[in-house]
């Protein structure tokens, strides 16, 4: 496999989104009435879609071996899914309350047309593609890129269970691990830096 060392301003951009992403799911775990409450900008949801974007964004500039890039494929699809998730999650938000109309969107959500892509299977996609990032990173600091493959696994967990504490440390871990890895990763060079000049 090969062991790829990430650069500083692709480690930062994200943890930066994980962040977000972080205290978006943070958010959400006060509960349906909280986010329901939240006016005039539901902070919640934003942050996990600015999350997301700047994940796909900080990968998609990265270097990368070969299962990376199909790990930066996955991230990016992963992206585009929570975006999905986002906007029928917006747009629930701003409906009034009605006991009908509660009954027909959850028959909608649970459609496989809409649960697969945007809720069950397309945003796991995003932490599957950052963990198979995370092992071209194993070289570089072993320990800091197993945290970020250990957080992505509880995410899942979390996800999959429904305890929003094993998502949040989840975050916390691979936050972790990136501030190991942005310890020692390289600084981004420039193009006319990288290019050794002959003076005569």
């Amino acid at each position: 496999m090969e062991q790829i060392s990430p650069t500083r301003s692709a480690v930062l951009v994200l943890a930066t989104s994980l962040a977000a992403m972080g205290v978006g799911q943070l958010l959400f775990s006060f509960g349906r009435d909280f986010i329901d409450a939240q006016q005039p900008i539901d902070w919640a949801h934003w942050l996990i879609l600015i999350g997301a974007a700047g994940g796909a964004l900080a990968t998609s500039g990265s270097a990368v071996g070969r299962l990376g890039r199909v790990a930066r494929a996955l991230v990016m699809v992963g992206a585009i899914a929570f975006g999905g998730m986002v906007a029928i999650d917006l747009m629930l938000w701003t409906l009034p309350a009605d006991p009908m109309l509660d009954d027909a969107l959850s028959a909608a959500l649970d459609a496989p047309q809409i649960a697969v892509p945007f809720l069950w299977v397309g945003p796991s996609l995003f932490f599957i593609g950052l963990a198979l990032i995370a092992l071209e990173w194993v070289g570089s600091n072993a320990w800091a890129a197993g945290a970020v493959i250990v957080g992505t696994v509880l995410n899942g967990i979390g996800q999959a269970t429904g305890v929003d504490g094993i998502v949040l440390v989840s975050f916390v871990i691979m936050l972790a691990g990136l501030v190991g890895l942005l310890v020692r990763a390289k600084p981004q060079l420039s193009r006319r830096a990288a290019v050794p000049t002959v003076r005569v």
